[in-house]
Formats: structure tokens, C-alpha cells, sequence
């Protein structure tokens, strides 16, 4: 007979299973954590067990109020596909992880993300010394080398001085490479690396450990491998707020703000001075396509005042943009060609996206989600202890995480990133679960 608690357990093994695949399949991640979630919310409604605290309710409502109205949205603007609000289903992630680390498996679910931080780790290195990307391994290995627009070949960062130095007798170079990891993009593996970082990052900050010094520095490396320039401008906003709120004097703020002042001056120093070459690895390196974002922000405001209300619906977003790059082209025949160049999937930050695809309505329940998610760490910075650091004590950092998400998207869309969203719920699902388990013993 199948008890509740052996139901629990397969539940728990086969969302386990979604997070073994993390580094290595999106699909296959979303497909054991879709079916482990979704069988816990109908065992969950079933058993009319109750186990989200009134903040996290609050916290996932907001979630799923804001995904219901971009569906609205796009039956507004005659767009009926579901494909719009597949993004929602993530958050079942956050109430799979919410609710098993409260459990008896709350170890083990801790160890187990822990042994994958690592995996990811490693991942990056390889990943960041090969020219072709690791989802392109086996094709590789039966054909060679070769690279084609569907096999493509990772961008060199930074070339080895060896002589004959390619890589198994290529043509490609040994040296370091945009590392891509398992994912679709540099973006996104840079931004699963930065959610990573800040585990590390809290561990350091609590006591120095040599081991997870090593560890921090090597994730930090591939994050600044990575180019994911939006992921590093949000990381460090978060990562001075949160050692902001750690500092317990004024005098330890003070030499932080002129440790800043220092980096930032050794970075703009090391900008005029440092060979081309070795400039290409940092990436505050300009890049030829910068330009696109400015356009593509001015476009989607355009969109925006002409559909002020309920926007035009995130199946509609390309189609419009360009539309007004036509308009814009007749105005200003010479902006043809950089217009044509610019991508218009989406537009590169979250607030501009749901702006335009959305409108005001729902521009408002998208910060709204934000609002809920800072309030809640405001209210709860208390149970941040600052003397403890163990394994449960550090995953409390991804209370932070919002803050990451929000800045980081003002230059690109993770809100669309399912690599990003499905690590970033799992994590911040945990760091909720760890604040209600908290806050209880507290009342005890």
C-alpha cells in the first residue's frame, strides 16, 4: 500500500533527480521537477495540508497574479498560445524546495544542491578551456572540429603564447574561451554561476576559509570568463548590500567605501594600460553591438505609449518592434542597416519588456513581485545570523537573490531565462523555507 510518506519520498527523489541535471540538461530538469512539483501540490490539496507561511503566500500569489495577467494580455491581443505562461510553472520550484526543506529530507536536499554547485564548477573550468561547447561533445567527437551555424564554436577569449599551440591539432588555439557551459548561452550560464557565487560569497563573509576562498575565486573567474555583464552589475550590487548590512561599525563601512573606490580606480587604470589581448578577457571590454540596447529600449517605449494599458502581448513583442523599425527607417533612412543588425526577441531588460508586452498593468504587479520579495528580507534581516554559518544558516543568503534578479535584469530579460528562473526559484524557495523554520523556533 502506498502510505503518505513513501509518496513523499518518490515525490522528493524525483525532483532530486531534476536537480542532478541542473549543470547539464534544462530539460530534463524541468521535466522531473514539473512532475515531482505538480504531484506534490495535488498531494498537498488532496491532504488540504497547509504549509505556506502568510509571507510566502504572498510572495507566490504576487508570482502568479503577475503570470495571469501577461496571459491576459495575450488573449487580449489575440494571442491564445500557452507557450506565454510557461514560465509560471517555475514556480513550482520554489514551492517543491519550500516545502522539502522543512521536511525530514531538508539535509540531504541541502547537501545534494551543494555537491551540484560544485559540478557547476567544475563545468565552468572545462568549459572555459575548450572551443566548442560541451552540449556539442559527442558530434565533436564523431566528426572532428568542425563548426557550422548549428554546431558553433565558443568565442576565444584569450590566446595561449605556445608555439603550435591548438587545440588536438585544430585550427583552434589553446587558451581561454567564453565558457557556455550546458546552456543555450554565455548569458545564461553566467548568471546560474552568479546565483552560485552567492553562497560562497556569505561563507567568506561569516569566517575566511581558504577552501571556499579558492572556491569563490574560481566561480568568480568564470563569471568574468563569461561576459555576462548584466549578471556581474547585478552580483555586485547585491554583494555590496548584503556586506553592507553585515558591517558592524562605522568604521569598517568607511574602509569599504575606499575599497571600492580603489577597485573601481585599479579597473580604470588596468583599462588604459593592459594590451588588447589580455583587455579582451575583462568584460567591460566595448562590444561592437552595445549600441543595439539603446535602440531597442527607445523602440519599446515606443510601443508602450501606443499601447499604454495592457501592452501588446509578449507574443506580439518582435512583430511590433518591428514595426516601428520600419516607421523609424522611413524617418531616418540612414538608421537601415544598424536597425536590421539589432535583435528584437526581447529586450534586454525585464522592466522595458513587461513594459511594452504588458503595459502599465502589468508593469505595476511585475514590481510589485519585487516589492513583496524586499520587503519580506526588510522585515526578516533579523533572522540573518551573524554568527553562525552552517550549511542551513548560509542558503538564507538567497533571501538576496531578488535584489540580483532585479538589477541584473535592467540589461537582460532572465525573468525569460528558464536557466536562470528554474536555479533562482529552487534557491530562493529554500531561502523562505530556512526563514519560516527560523522564525518558529524563535516563537518556541
Amino acid at each position: 500500500m502506498l502510505t503518505s510518506q513513501k509518496l513523499e519520498t518518490f515525490i522528493f527523489y524525483l525532483g532530486v533527480l531534476g536537480i542532478f541535471f541542473l549543470p547539464f540538461s534544462i530539460s530534463l530538469t524541468q521535466s522531473f521537477i514539473y512532475l515531482s512539483s505538480s504531484i506534490l501540490i495535488l498531494y498537498l490539496i488532496y491532504k488540504k495540508k497547509i504549509i505556506i507561511d502568510s509571507e510566502s503566500k504572498t510572495i507566490f500569489l504576487s508570482t502568479l497574479i503577475f503570470y495571469i495577467w501577461i496571459y491576459i494580455s495575450n488573449i487580449i491581443n489575440a494571442q491564445y498560445s500557452l507557450v506565454s505562461i510557461k514560465d509560471f510553472f517555475l514556480i513550482f520550484f520554489g514551492v517543491w524546495s519550500y516545502y522539502f526543506v522543512q521536511s525530514e529530507y531538508k539535509e540531504k536536499l541541502l547537501k545534494i544542491l551543494t555537491i551540484i554547485f560544485l559540478i557547476f564548477l567544475i563545468v565552468g573550468i572545462v568549459s572555459s578551456f575548450l572551443p566548442f561547447r560541451l552540449p556539442n561533445l559527442l558530434y565533436h567527437l564523431q566528426n572532428g572540429f568542425f563548426f557550422n551555424t548549428k554546431y558553433r564554436a565558443q568565442h576565444l577569449l584569450f590566446r595561449f603564447p605556445l608555439e603550435n599551440g591548438n587545440f588536438l591539432g585544430s585550427q583552434f588555439p589553446l587558451g581561454i574561451y567564453i565558457p557556455v557551459g550546458f546552456t543555450g548561452t554565455h548569458l545564461s550560464f553566467g548568471s546560474m554561476m552568479s546565483l552560485i557565487s552567492f553562497f560562497y560569497f556569505y561563507r567568506i563573509l561569516k569566517a575566511v576559509s581558504i577552501k571556499h576562498m579558492i572556491i569563490f575565486v574560481l566561480i568568480s573567474s568564470i563569471i568574468i570568463f563569461s561576459h555576462a555583464r548584466s549578471a556581474i552589475f547585478g552580483l555586485t550590487i547585491s554583494f555590496v548590500y548584503i556586506f553592507y548590512i553585515n558591517l558592524k561599525s562605522k568604521k569598517k563601512l568607511i574602509i569599504f567605501v575606499f575599497l571600492l573606490m580603489f577597485v573601481a580606480f585599479s579597473l580604470y587604470v588596468a583599462s588604459l594600460v593592459l594590451p588588447e589581448n589580455l583587455l579582451r578577457i575583462f568584460p567591460f571590454y566595448k562590444k561592437h553591438s552595445d549600441y543595439q540596447r539603446t535602440f531597442l529600449w527607445y523602440l519599446s517605449f515606443e510601443v508602450f505609449v501606443k499601447h499604454f494599458i495592457v501592452g501588446v502581448g509578449t507574443l506580439n513583442f518582435s512583430s511590433n518592434i518591428f514595426q516601428e523599425i520600419l516607421n523609424t527607417v522611413q524617418e531616418k533612412p540612414l538608421l537601415w542597416y544598424p536597425l536590421y543588425q539589432t535583435e528584437i526577441m526581447h529586450a534586454h531588460n525585464d522592466f522595458v519588456y513587461f513594459l511594452a508586452s504588458a503595459g502599465v498593468i502589468g508593469i505595476i504587479l511585475f514590481l510589485n513581485i519585487f516589492y513583496q520579495k524586499l520587503k519580506i528580507l526588510h522585515h526578516n534581516i533579523n533572522f540573518l545570523d551573524k554568527n553562525h554559518y552552517t550549511t542551513k544558516d548560509l542558503f538564507l543568503v538567497f533571501l538576496f537573490s531578488p535584489i540580483y534578479l532585479l538589477f541584473a535584469g535592467m540589461f537582460q530579460c532572465f525573468f525569460l531565462d528558464d536557466y536562470t528562473m528554474q536555479l533562482y526559484w529552487l534557491l530562493y524557495g529554500i531561502s523562505l523555507g530556512i526563514l519560516k523554520i527560523k522564525k518558529t523556533h524563535n516563537k518556541e
